[in-house]
């Protein structure tokens, strides 16, 4: 989307109106509902991880103020920018952000907030995401501390899941996120710096030969002694730790897509090669490749992408409401709805006990209603 951008402002005032912190705010203290892109994430895995969380809305209606401050790194007013278009460039600067910084652990997550006032659809929520959005997208996000934060918003939460930015810029968000990866590798946990095992914690952090060198750091732990033994058994604490995130990162995709299920488990159990756990996963890969649930879930995705295709393909025509409510746009849209009806049905019948049978019934319930 094009947005209008009418008046430069100062750095000094986007630092102004975006830096602040506040100590009490934790990624506990936010719950997320039902992912519209991409996989759900457990709060235990982001606890785990630099995370930047991004608060953004699809209402169509003009962003006022301090929200009108632009996130993708430029410092404009875009008075006539609506919140969906704003969201939509930030989409876009985010998913740049996200090539660069998910291989070296950088966690990033967005969520929609729905204004009091403002009627969004889910057909709305979901055409303001590009579709090739890379990491997780949620419905809603629930704040128990702060419940009047208005879209577009940063969090940024350290490796502990404590808040250490938040604010309107996203620029300033992903600055903060970096430094904080930067520092959090330089340390094996808190307070601990890689003296006696450099080499094994530089493996470490590029994510290579995990198992052989969980393998050396468990017979280090038998041999040495003083330091040395106690920074190896930091190392291995740490080291069966990343394994449990990497697995349940991994088991979090494999309802919403089997295929990368089982390619990026394969790869995950070749790094964990060596390592009890990495070669009981090797077996449990393998296995699955081979059952009758695999290859019913590898159908049931292969047809909901084709939905998912209809389902974001669909337009809004010139004075109308993205909304299944609206008889123009179901006029405009006839042949699209009638794909996507046909898709749906097909995966709510046929692949009932799938994940995707709870899309399609809740799209078929959009359409219907």
């Amino acid at each position: 989307m094009v947005t209008t951008m009418i008046k430069i402002i100062s750095i000094a005032f986007l630092l102004i109106v975006s830096l602040h912190a506040q100590s009490d705010v934790t990624i506990k203290n936010i719950k997320f509902e039902k992912p519209i892109v991409g996989k759900k994430i457990s709060q235990k895995v982001l606890s785990n991880h630099v995370t930047l969380l991004y608060i953004w809305s699809a209402s169509k209606d003009r962003a006022k103020g301090a929200d009108a401050v632009t996130f993708g790194g430029r410092t404009f007013f875009r008075r006539e920018a609506t919140y969906a278009s704003m969201a939509t460039d930030d989409f876009k600067y985010l998913k740049k952000e996200y090539e660069k910084t998910n291989k070296k652990g950088l966690m990033i997550i967005a969520a929609h907030a729905k204004f009091r006032n403002s009627s969004v659809t889910d057909l709305e929520m979901a055409l303001t995401i590009p579709h090739d959005t890379p990491f997780p997208v949620y419905t809603k996000s629930i704040n128990s501390v702060y419940s009047d934060v208005r879209a577009p918003y940063a969090y940024v939460f350290d490796v502990g899941g404590k808040a250490v930015y938040q604010g309107r810029s996203l620029r300033l968000g992903i600055k903060t996120a970096k430094k904080l990866l930067k520092d959090y590798q330089k340390k094996i946990g808190p307070n601990v710096t890689a003296k006696f095992f450099k080499s094994e914690f530089k493996s470490i952090l590029q994510g290579k030969r995990l198992g052989i060198i969980h393998k050396k750091i468990s017979k280090a732990v038998e041999k040495a002694q003083g330091e040395k033994k106690e920074e190896a058994n930091v190392i291995l604490t740490k080291l069966e730790y990343l394994f449990e995130m990497d697995k349940e990162l991994l088991d979090a995709g494999k309802l919403y897509d089997p295929k990368t299920y089982v390619t990026e488990g394969a790869k995950l159990a070749e790094k964990w090669r060596g390592y009890e756990k990495g070669d009981e996963l090797a077996s449990a890969i393998s296995s699955f490749k081979k059952s009758k649930s695999f290859k019913r879930s590898l159908k049931a995705h292969k047809i909901y992408k084709q939905a998912l295709k209809s389902y974001i393909s669909i337009k809004a025509p010139a004075n109308s409401r993205v909304s299944f409510d609206d008889k123009t746009f179901r006029k405009k849209n006839r042949k699209n709805i009638a794909q996507l009806t046909k898709l749906c049905l097909l995966i709510s019948k046929k692949y009932d006990d799938t994940l995707f049978a709870i899309w399609a019934n809740d799209v078929l319930k959009q359409i219907n209603k």
